[in-house]
């Protein structure tokens, strides 16, 4: 039998105690997974009852295992369907790539906050970075967690300061948009990327979304929309001081579409 004694546990069999012992001493969840399953049923029985929580144990290793970090490579114009970008992602840990087929509003959204602009009023994200925050919630992470028509689904966990936890349905590219704005990880099963996912070697990608006027020349009408208008209006006055009208044209054209857009 197992005695008890000062909150410790000790195990009559020394075999008991050493496979304890290993298990204690794994540091990583790969690791004590490995441990839990070499153990013969008594083992795993001692395991379950006095070590771990049966259900938060297995449940949060099946989970993990399932779930994949993912990273924001960046965004790049889509030259299929009009006013959408790519946002471009990746494993990790990993060499695999895929795309989300995003509208622009969200993707002029992702693009400020990577690149660190601040714009005078809130948008809708930042709305809801800020709600979040008075209400005392965290966003704990975003999770990629179904893939239907090509289009992907995402879900938001959240946690209140009271410990109460809320999975909220979402659109991939809201869902990211507010992650970036909170600096949460971001997910993505690990069945999804398996289909998804290309082998990228090399850095062959990263589309750029923060220029400088001399860069901007070579960048397209369409790139050019992910900057806000402010940033426009800033290079449109250092293009015509600079005597380059051409640029000057394609930039008074964009900022009109967007704030045509606006109103």
């Amino acid at each position: 039998m197992l005695s008890v004694t000062r909150n410790k546990y000790y195990f009559p069999k020394d075999y008991l105690n050493m496979f304890v012992e290993i298990f204690r001493r794994k540091t990583t969840l790969k690791d004590k997974i490995s441990v839990y399953l070499s153990g013969n049923f008594k083992q795993k029985n001692i395991l379950l009852q006095h070590i771990l929580s049966p259900v938060n144990f297995l449940y949060s290793a099946k989970k993990m295992e399932q779930e994949v970090k993912l990273e924001i490579v960046g965004l790049v114009y889509n030259q299929s369907v009009v006013n959408t970008y790519g946002l471009v992602m990746r494993e990790a840990d990993g060499i695999r790539r895929f795309s989300v087929m995003i509208g622009e509003p969200e993707a002029q959204s992702i693009a400020l906050k990577m690149n660190n602009k601040v714009l005078a009023r809130p948008l809708t994200h930042d709305l809801i970075k800020n709600v979040l925050l008075t209400l005392h919630a965290e966003l704990k992470k975003v999770l990629i967690y179904d893939l239907v028509n090509e289009i992907f689904y995402s879900e938001l966990y959240l946690e209140t300061a009271e410990g109460k936890k809320f999975v909220i349905d979402a659109r991939t590219s809201d869902a990211v948009a507010l992650a970036v704005r909170i600096e949460c990880p971001i997910y993505i099963k690990r069945e999804i990327l398996d289909i998804v996912g290309a082998e990228v070697e090399s850095e062959e990608f990263e589309r750029k979304t923060s220029y400088t006027l001399a860069e901007l020349e070579k960048a397209s009408a369409e790139e050019m929309r992910l900057l806000s208008a402010e940033e426009l209006d800033e290079f449109l006055t250092q293009a015509v001081n600079e005597e380059k009208y051409e640029l000057a044209v394609t930039l008074r054209n964009v900022l009109e579409q967007k704030k045509s857009k606006d109103q």
